[in-house]
């Protein structure tokens, strides 16, 4: 079938059906494979109409920058003969229904390491799009789980935007339903076409779903009935303002089975309140979209890593962790479980789950939407450091049938480099133990590598982490284009820098500059302000490790033409190594002595001679998805890319395998200047902090 485009009148041909419903179908676009054509059963001039004006007047989409549509818009109307039957809108990939993540069961047999720091991101990125709408003077109508999707990277977004409610000038196109358990106390019963909807009423299907997100699905006017004779429907209660958790007397208490109300964020519990019972009253008293991102990034700030399992988050203004105490009321079920407890109870595991989204979050975090922190390479004064990507691990487990618990961790990992150490971590928590207090563990007569703590970084993969001279300062690169800057002891963020997403980084010899390369430029900030200070053009077929030399010259390794070039930016002076093969990953040691390279084989090459050393593993049917050389270029660090994941560290002088660490799905390493520390990144974005012992 072929239609045509109302702006331009361009044909285009729509021979996949993809899905459909009651209102029509959805094709793809043989032309434009990043769209997808709505086709309507029943097409009116008043639709047409209203699409029109969507199509004029596009709100701002929150993650745009990132690369990710948050809000899949009209773009484009389609005709035939000239009447309006449809409309074109950006296709969304890799995504999954809201419920899915906020249904236990679900979560954990589809996603079981989206965990508690997830959820929140998401309900901060579903608020943000929400926020964006009402900026543009939309309101949604129908808020309800089945039109949100979502990433594995927590980025959310809002789909069916043609039932939204739309006015132009003093014309309102209604959007004429409603899901009972989520319209608000004033519209129960009504009938929905006749109502102009406003903003206060998005803002209660919003609330609802942000409690289902942070409660493991508990609907927030879900209770055990107290009354006489059979228990009213949800909508009743909500007609009625029966909230359970509220000041309020009502009869209901919380399902035995739902999660302690306190687990919330204390801001959050307040917004809940002024939501449910003081808006019941006064629905203009509803918290806005805004309001919810900024109580949700302050909850994740707050959020701190159980001492027994590392997957457990929760608010540090808590004695002890809600999600053990869960573990114990579930039969033993683990809320959050371990990949060991994952893989421990599995089946056979279902298809594997689409790669997370580039960008993001949201969890992306930092411009209105948030993704997750992805991992980074980092690269430190008189070292590079490389790592690049490895697959989020898709497992499936079995959960205590019907009841709700969590699911899901996706394993933080912090990623450390040669010489400085490098973490990346977008939200942060108090309680988090500091780098001075990390160092001081005792050292094992035998090599082990403990994990200490994990932590949320960027909103999509990380490619690159690089740490201070004076382990002060780390900055981290993501593919969400962010670089960040944090305070390494306290793990807080300085400053976020936009639209500099790099794949290498370096700080300076005197520590006041950071430098970072992608294949095609090196670009300088200055560590204070934030301010770009110079943008060199270079031109690499991959992008190249960096170092910075005790002068602050810098000086890159990478492949060009097939070949590995070491390159000094400061002199314009080049040096080839033919013999080096110029595979996917690099690494150098700090005196840059020690090159590693790798793909299915991780090789160790003379960087001044390019003469091979010896090949430390070779496995033809995986790659190394992460490598990094410690600064004295004693030991490497490796990860390869199989379903269960590895952490592996080597003896570069006698090529031994000295310690595997297994269940890690790590994509960037990198090892901290006084070979102590380890990071690790995986794809997802989380990042974690390592403690080597025994590797002197």
């Amino acid at each position: 079938m072929q239609v045509r485009r109302r702006s331009n009148g361009q044909l285009v041909t729509l021979n996949t059906e993809l899905g459909g419903g009651g209102e029509g179908k959805i094709y793809a676009v043989a032309e434009h494979a990043s769209w997808v054509a709505k086709i309507y059963h029943h097409p009116t001039a008043e639709m047409g109409e209203k699409l029109a004006a969507m199509v004029a007047h596009p709100p701002e989409d929150p993650s745009a920058a990132e690369g990710h549509v948050s809000i899949a818009w009209p773009v484009d109307l389609l005709e035939n003969r000239g009447k309006a039957i449809g409309f074109l809108m950006p296709k969304v990939s890799q995504v999954r229904p809201l419920h899915d993540f906020y249904n236990p069961k679900t979560r954990r047999d589809r996603t079981p390491f989206f965990n508690y720091l997830y959820l929140h991101r998401t309900a901060r990125n579903l608020a943000a799009a929400v926020s964006s709408l009402h900026a543009g003077g939309y309101v949604i109508g129908d808020v309800n789980e089945s039109n949100i999707l979502v990433s594995q990277t927590a980025l959310v977004t809002l789909v069916d935007t043609d039932s939204f409610q739309v006015r132009v000038g003093d014309r309102i196109y209604p959007c004429p339903v409603g899901k009972p358990e989520f319209t608000p106390p004033e519209l129960q019963g009504k009938t929905l076409r006749h109502y102009q909807r406003m903003p206060e009423q998005d803002r209660f299907g919003l609330a609802v779903l942000i409690f289902q997100i942070l409660m493991e699905g508990t609907h927030p006017f879900a209770g055990v009935y107290t009354g006489v004779g059979d228990p009213p429907s949800i909508e009743a209660r909500i007609a009625a303002g029966h909230f359970p958790y509220g000041s309020r007397r009502v009869p209901y208490r919380p399902t035995p089975i739902a999660p302690d109300g306190r687990i919330l964020y204390p801001e959050l519990r307040r917004l809940f309140l002024q939501c449910f019972d003081t808006g019941y009253l006064d629905p203009s008293q509803r918290p806005d979209a805004q309001t919810w991102v900024q109580a949700l990034e302050a909850a994740e700030q707050e959020l701190v890593i159980c001492q027994k399992n590392p997957h457990h988050r929760y608010n540090v203004r808590q004695t002890r962790c809600p999600w053990c105490d869960r573990t114990q009321l579930l039969g033993g079920r683990d809320p959050f479980p371990t990949k060991e407890d994952v893989d421990r109870f599995r089946t056979p595991p279902p298809q594997p789950l689409p790669r997370p989204p580039r960008v993001p979050i949201a969890v992306p975090v930092r411009s209105t939407v948030a993704t997750f922190p992805p991992i980074h390479y980092q690269t430190l004064p008189n070292y590079s450091v490389g790592g690049f990507w490895s697959q989020v691990a898709q497992c499936k487990n079995d959960l205590l049938a019907g009841s709700v618990v969590l699911a899901a961790v996706l394993a933080g990992v912090v990623y450390w480099s040669a010489r400085s150490a490098s973490v990346s971590a977008s939200r942060t928590s108090p309680a988090q133990p500091e780098v001075a207090a990390i160092s001081t563990i005792p050292v094992a007569t035998e090599p082990t590598l403990t994990a200490i703590a994990q932590l949320p970084g960027h909103g999509d993969l990380v490619r690159a982490i690089a740490v201070a001279p004076d382990n002060q300062s780390v900055a981290t690169s993501s593919k969400d284009g962010t670089t960040k800057l944090w305070h390494l002891p306290t793990q807080k963020l300085n400053r976020s820098i936009d639209r500099a997403g790099v794949g290498f980084l370096a700080f300076s010899a005197d520590g006041q500059q950071i430098v970072g390369s992608t294949k095609t430029a090196i670009h300088t900030w200055n560590v204070s302000s934030g301010e770009l200070l110079d943008r060199s053009e270079i031109a690499f077929d991959r992008f190249p490790a960096i170092s910075t030399r005790p002068h602050n010259s810098t000086l890159l390794v990478g492949r060009l033409e097939g070949q590995l070039v070491w390159w000094n930016a400061t002199t314009g002076e080049s040096v080839a190594l033919p013999q080096v093969k110029g595979d996917r990953l690099i690494a150098t040691s700090a005196d840059g002595q020690i090159l590693a390279t790798a793909d299915t084989a991780i090789e160790i090459w003379d960087a001044q001679t390019g003469k091979a050393i010896r090949t430390l593993e070779k496995d033809n049917s995986r790659k190394i998805s992460a490598i990094a050389v410690s600064a004295d270029g004693k030991w490497l660090a490796s990860s390869t890319e199989t379903e269960k994941g590895n952490l592996r560290l080597w003896e570069v002088e006698t090529g031994n395998l000295l310690y595997e660490e297994p269940a890690r799905f790590i994509s960037a390493i990198a090892f901290s200047p006084d070979g102590k520390m380890l990071i690790s990144g995986e794809r997802d974005g989380s990042i974690g902090v390592w403690n080597l012992s025994g590797f002197e």
